[in-house]
């Protein structure tokens, strides 16, 4: 193979595994705003230092004196009580009983985050109901969602430096061809 030829083999490679590499599963989230929660009301309302009060969106978990009321209520704590969580408020300005209707999502590991909405109907702590004067579609809802944040995680970096020393050494190689050529 021609010198040239080699060049261009290394760089088209060189290309795919950039692509490859950011071809990480990141989710089309839509998180408008970080909020922290001040405390949960019940399975499905919680109050939040700079939103004011928050209804999760399209669930419906038990009210007071209902079965189930505290079992939910005690989940939804578990998930997001004292935590900052990330919020997708309804762009359709919804609002019930002066709660803002969100979608929200609470720390999981350095690179996932929950959907909490969805946590609470997977574990029955809430029902399903999918509201259609909202934009949301919790049919599309997944549990865990990509979401680094600014905190990378383990496996980003060691990604990272796998890319770098590959990327060093298809640089070292030309430039060794480059000077044995001449």
């Amino acid at each position: 193979m021609s010198g040239r030829k080699d060049v261009s083999l290394l760089l088209v490679l060189c290309l795919l595994l950039v692509v490859a590499s950011s071809r990480h599963h990141v989710s089309a989230l839509s998180i408008e705003k970080t909020t922290s929660v001040t405390g949960v009301i019940d399975g499905d309302t919680f109050d939040t230092s700079s939103l004011g009060r928050i209804r999760l969106a399209d669930i419906n978990a038990p009210e007071e004196g209902e079965a189930g009321y505290e079992d939910a209520t005690r989940f939804l704590e578990s998930l997001i009580e004292n935590k900052e969580v990330y919020v997708d408020v309804d762009d359709l300005g919804t609002t019930s009983h002066d709660r803002i209707i969100c979608v929200v999502y609470a720390r999981h590991n350095a690179t996932h985050i929950t959907n909490v909405n969805k946590a609470m109907v997977d574990s029955s702590h809430a029902e399903l109901w999918d509201h259609k004067d909202n934009e949301f579609e919790p049919a599309k809802w997944t549990l865990f969602n990509y979401y680094p944040g600014n905190t990378p995680g383990p496996d980003q970096d060691y990604r990272t430096i796998l890319l770098v020393l590959i990327l060093l050494t298809i640089v070292a190689f030309l430039v060794a061809e480059t000077h044995r050529r001449r």
